[in-house]
């Protein structure tokens, strides 16, 4: 069955040189791509054009990890490879059409630079809306100061695509160095479930409703947990305390929710309990989970086999991203 993978990154040396210079990436990570030059890339997009067509993916909708640059304290870092990734990712879009997409990263650290840099990129063809973190540094994405931003993305009727981060403060968990993988899985899911559990108390759904919000790796818990979080709102108004005229759930069904993580019958189900067949999406993380995970294949034989209608799988598989991108 034809796919659109909604989840997959790429990033080219340059950057990732000067974050291994700084400390800030391993330098036995393996290359996401070889070089910036035209050569590389191409090179590299033939080989990924193969590689999808072997999938059925029709096409991929890329990232760069520029989103998470704004953990760091200088703007105008954040703000030059912001804009050099996104420069970067759309001229491959631009050579090839019909095979790749592309979300925008923004310097969210500096809100003005962010909705300048957010006006500039998504001009630019196949610039499908934009990625951001689980948080901004020290900020949570309820925070006052980032609502201008939210605005700008609500007025241009985009989509935004949440990404976790490792939660604020988790360094200082005794053996996090040790157990650094595990956390990172279980933790990205919390960190997520967190962000858009605050924005919807915060009221940022209610407030801009053209906003489209993908939420990566299933909604991470929301999925499991979000009766809890109904019965605080309950709790919350009954006692006079501020909360969103309506209950947190209704405003998750409007969420969008990739398949990038592994997967079995009971979580996909879980998710289409609360997202409806119309909002999840196929994706596949890649390059990560490729050596361990052999993604994607792995998570499309796990969709072929629970069973679903052909018209769900097609949905997950096609038909929501098609609409949602307006392919």
């Amino acid at each position: 069955m034809q796919k659109i993978d909604t989840h997959a990154h790429i990033m080219y040396k340059e950057y990732q040189d000067e974050l291994i210079k700084r400390g800030w990436w391993s330098k036995d990570a393996p290359p996401l791509i070889e070089d910036e030059t035209e050569a590389d890339w191409k090179a590299y997009a033939e080989a990924q054009i193969a590689e999808m067509d072997k999938l059925d993916i029709e096409r991929q909708v890329l990232t760069c990890p520029t989103f998470s640059a704004c953990n760091l304290a200088d703007d105008e870092f954040n703000l030059h490879w912001a804009q050099a990734s996104n420069n970067y990712l759309a001229e491959i879009c631009r050579k090839y059409p019909d095979r790749f997409l592309g979300f925008v990263s923004v310097p969210l650290c500096n809100v003005s630079y962010a909705v300048d840099e957010l006006k500039r990129a998504t001009k630019a063809r196949g610039m499908v809306g934009v990625a951001i973190g689980s948080h901004v540094g020290e900020i949570t994405l309820d925070s006052p100061e980032l609502m201008p931003f939210y605005e700008e993305v609500n007025k241009l009727g985009l989509t935004i695509f949440i990404h976790p981060t490792l939660p604020i403060g988790i360094e200082q968990t005794p053996g996090y160095e040790r157990f650094a993988n595990l956390y990172k899985f279980i933790s990205f899911l919390f960190d997520t479930t967190m962000a858009v559990t605050r924005m919807a108390y915060r009221g940022i759904f209610e407030k801009y409703e053209k906003i489209n919000l993908i939420a990566s790796h299933l909604s991470g818990m929301l999925p499991f947990v979000y009766p809890s979080i109904d019965i605080m709102w309950e709790m919350m108004k009954r006692d006079g305390q501020e909360t969103p005229p309506q209950k947190p759930s209704e405003y998750f069904k409007r969420f969008y929710v990739d398949t990038a993580r592994p997967l079995t019958e009971a979580t996909l189900h879980c998710a289409l309990g609360l997202f409806g067949d119309e909002h999840v999406l196929f994706g596949s993380d890649i390059p990560n989970w490729m050596e361990e995970f052999q993604a994607p294949r792995r998570i499309t034989s796990a969709i072929e086999g629970m069973g679903l209608p052909a018209e769900t799988e097609e949905n997950i598989f096609y038909r929501n991203a098609k609409n949602l991108f307006k392919l």
